[in-house]
């Protein structure tokens, strides 16, 4: 999925997992949903710290040590915005300072509180 075009992103998703039994009626792709959310955060991706609450991420300021770091954080905006249209719950929380970046919309002091 990850090279994807834009029109395959809006078909609607067919689920399954290998050596397992199983059609999806809704309750694989929202496992998938949730093991992929999940894992965009593990640490060993470097893409996303954890806030000083513990609770919330924010984008990893070393992240480059990823080499394709840039491509995979256009994924997880695309698999976001698909969880989005397909009205399914993910497991990440961004701080709010992230939320309102992609909002477009000013941040202020208090933003602050989620990286400190």
């Amino acid at each position: 999925m990850r090279h994807s075009k834009a029109e395959e992103w809006k078909a609607p998703l067919r689920i399954t997992f290998q050596e397992e039994q199983g059609v999806d009626e809704g309750g694989l792709t929202k496992e998938w949903f949730t093991l992929l959310s999940k894992h965009m955060f593990n640490e060993d991706m470097a893409l996303f710290l954890r806030a000083s609450q513990g609770s919330t991420y924010f984008p990893n300021p070393k992240s480059v040590v990823q080499i394709d770091h840039l491509d995979l954080f256009e994924f997880i905006g695309k698999f976001v915005g698909k969880a989005l249209m397909d009205q399914q719950l993910l497991e990440c929380y961004f701080v709010k300072a992230f939320y309102k970046l992609i909002l477009d919309m000013a941040l202020d002091y208090s933003d602050l509180e989620d990286y400190d």
